[in-house]
């Protein structure tokens, strides 16, 4: 169907198209926009390390403790 659209009409559409995203987002609303992401996107990805951290961590300590490769000594 879109191959139908003469190509002046998706020229003139994506001009209009680009002019009103560089008019909306190209200013500083894009900065405070991105800003406003930023939080979010270390959340996400602090959250996402934490968690694979616990669980090498809780995976190496389970198989020492069942092992008994990790053992308590007595203090002298």
């Amino acid at each position: 169907m879109i191959k139908k659209i003469p190509i002046t009409v998706i020229r003139t559409i994506n001009k209009k198209a680009g002019t009103h995203l560089v008019a909306k987002y190209g200013t500083k609303r894009a900065a405070i926009t991105l800003a406003k992401g930023i939080p979010i996107l270390g959340g996400i990805v602090g959250g996402a390390v934490d968690a694979g951290a616990t669980a090498v961590i809780g995976r190496a300590t389970d198989k020492a403790l069942r092992d008994g490769t990790l053992r308590a000594e007595e203090p002298k």
